[in-house]
């Protein structure tokens, strides 16, 4: 069975680093997502949901492993949908954040075998009270009822799996980008990673659009 990567393609709509998006910050919002797509792809074997803000725009390349799909609405309920979609078929599966370009592929394959070894849910922690990466191995109504929102911790969805007997694997913290903050420990995060790491984001980090997505 196929497992399946969601990425959220709805950054914008968190905390938005520029009110209205204009065009430096949709620029910015198409090379996250852009390059956390790439880091989903180094998945062989997993299929590729782009869960995509319809009113937000975002210029994809059509390719056979990934699918885009419109995101029905925000917050925890749209994810129950995106879930429930993707445990129908019986196969694992692992939801991010599209604003991950620096996300290490491994901590995708360490979150996969968890589910794969036994682990009926895992999660990856942010710095701050969020989640970066959410899996579930089978689809439960009970943690599809518990879903947090992505600025929150996920109490209710961790206390429902022990109630159902069922192991939680926690991976090691990350962080995605939700204010300048983040921006510019983003941008110092790929200083140091090789060059072929976010090439999208790294050129409009590095470019004329710099300054204007952070205001």
């Amino acid at each position: 069975m196929t497992p399946t990567l969601i990425v959220l393609a709805n950054v914008l709509r968190r905390k938005d680093l520029v009110r209205p998006p204009g065009p430096a910050a949709l620029s910015l919002f198409q090379a996250l997502v852009s390059d956390t797509i790439e880091v989903a792809q180094e998945i062989s074997g997993a299929r590729v949901v782009v869960a995509h803000d319809p009113r937000v725009s975002l210029d994809l390349v059509p390719e056979a492993n990934v699918t885009v799909q419109p995101l029905g609405g925000t917050g925890p309920q749209a994810l129950a949908v995106l879930l429930k979609e993707a445990l129908d078929g019986g196969a694992p599966a692992v939801v991010i954040g599209g604003d991950l370009p620096h996300l290490p592929p491994w901590r995708l394959r360490d979150a996969l075998t968890h589910l794969a070894a036994g682990a009926g849910v895992v999660f990856g922690p942010t710095e701050r009270q969020g989640w970066y990466l959410l899996g579930l191995s089978s689809l439960e109504p009970l943690l599809l009822r518990t879903l947090p929102a992505r600025d929150e911790h996920p109490e209710a969805l961790l206390c429902a799996a022990h109630g159902l007997e069922l192991s939680v694997a926690i991976l090691p913290t990350w962080f995605g980008v939700n204010d300048l903050a983040d921006l510019e420990a983003l941008a110092g995060t790929l200083r140091e990673m090789p060059a072929t790491v976010a090439r999208r984001t790294r050129a409009v980090l590095t470019g004329e659009n710099a300054r204007a997505v952070g205001g």
